[in-house]
């Protein structure tokens, strides 16, 4: 054989016997994993207390989502993730112990404050590099009072942004204090709605700032960072009826349907009037009285005392309590006593029933009488001058001097505030 085909069967062979040693070792090898995680560092403002950065967390955000605390001395953080891919990655700031809160603005990287502005991170492997600054945030705060002196604890404050998109959140505390912080330094209306904590029920108006209903007449506010705002609402109870919100008589009118005695007429929009200048006929007289003694587990008879009153009319109980506790006496007739219960009820015959309602016993009239309306020889004198001594009935002042017009036909308004003032006699 010569040289030549020697040396190729040495080659071959050799490189046959390196192709074998070769894949044993890649049989025998095992596979390196591969590890998914992102890294960087977390910074605050130049000045902000040493234990912010220590409240600082990153979060990132793909089809899973993990987080992990910063160093608090070096603001370095690595966060490890479960597979690669494309994730948000976002910085908040948070006391856990929840004693303080950080001014701090969480941010999304590569640095906005808006989610819809961020860029992904695309995850293969171990990702670093990923930085982010925090800035300050805006501060507001203030307070919510109850314009009839109630417990404003509750209220809901919000500050919003130009669409209506939430930019700051707080409730306020037990003296109506509220304060919010770390908020998007944007043009912003703030509003209080307060809510019952016990009840959930609003029952005062929503208030923008300043002394606004609706969010585009309120006034804008153009936060800037570390920047504070103190602002102030006082909330109105909302009108049960809303024919009598700014009447004379309006915080008797609430008393009545507070209270259960007054439910006024239902509207087709919801809303309910009172109907303050309608007279007040004697069936609903029956009504509020019934209403305000509290009656409870009453059956009415089922012969009904008055020849005018059917047991099929809607106040039929209410009137047959009234004569049963000598209330109303009504009217005899020769066909039977009568309570004419669709009859405007006078001024008179209204202090006649409150009268006899307090079961008031052993009292003297004055020998002169309050009203220069009404003589002594009045039928009912002694039922007005109670109803007049005792508060429940003011009447008018003139020039020839106090008047009760005891003819008149009483109005719903007035009705209310003589049941409140009665109804406040024994307190």
């Amino acid at each position: 054989m010569s040289a030549a085909p020697a040396r190729a069967l040495r080659r071959a062979a050799a490189t046959a016997a390196l192709a074998a040693i070769g894949a044993s070792f890649l049989v025998a090898a095992p596979a390196q994993a591969v590890t998914y995680s992102i890294s960087g560092t977390v910074s605050v403002p130049d000045g902000a207390p040493a234990g912010w950065l220590g409240m600082a967390y990153v979060v990132a955000i793909g089809d899973d989502v993990e987080y992990v605390d910063v160093d608090p001395t070096t603001g370095a953080y690595t966060i490890d993730l479960p597979t690669g891919g494309d994730y948000l990655v976002a910085v908040a700031a948070e006391d856990p112990a929840g004693i303080e809160i950080p001014n701090l603005i969480p941010e999304y990287w590569p640095g906005t404050w808006y989610a819809d502005e961020a860029e992904t991170v695309t995850v293969a492997g171990a990702v670093t590099g990923i930085d982010i600054d925090l800035d300050y945030g805006e501060t507001l705060y203030g307070t919510v009072t109850l314009s009839d002196g109630g417990n404003a604890e509750g209220a809901l404050v919000l500050a919003e942004g130009y669409d209506g998109e939430v930019i700051g959140a707080a409730s306020t505390d037990e003296d109506g204090y509220w304060y919010m912080t770390a908020m998007v330094p944007e043009e912003v209306v703030v509003s209080a709605t307060w809510l019952d904590v016990y009840g959930d029920e609003t029952t005062y108006t929503s208030e923008y700032f300043l002394d606004a209903f609706r969010p585009e007449h309120a006034v804008v506010l153009d936060l800037g960072g570390a920047h504070q705002t103190d602002l102030w609402f006082t909330l109105d109870r909302i009108p049960m009826f809303w024919d009598a919100y700014d009447g004379e008589f309006y915080p008797e009118v609430e008393f009545l349907a507070s209270a259960g005695i007054t439910t006024g007429w239902k509207l087709k929009d919801g809303s309910y009037e009172y109907r303050p200048l309608s007279t007040v006929k004697r069936d609903a007289m029956a009504a509020f009285l019934y209403r305000l003694a509290g009656v409870t587990g009453y059956t009415p008879p089922k012969k009904s005392p008055f020849i005018d009153v059917p047991t099929t009319h809607p106040f039929y109980k209410e009137i047959a309590w009234l004569a049963q506790s000598e209330v109303t006496r009504g009217w005899t007739t020769s066909k039977g006593t009568e309570f004419r219960p669709s009859s405007e009820i006078g001024r008179d015959a209204m202090a006649a029933f409150l009268y006899r309602f307090a079961g008031v016993s052993g009292y003297t009239a004055p020998t002169k009488s309050a009203f220069v309306d009404v003589p002594k020889t009045h039928q009912f004198y002694t039922e007005i001058s109670w109803l007049a001594q005792t508060g429940v009935t003011r009447g008018w002042s003139t020039s020839s001097g106090q008047k009760f017009k005891p003819a008149s036909a009483i109005k719903r308004d007035a009705m209310a505030a003589f049941l409140h003032r009665f109804a406040m006699l024994d307190s």
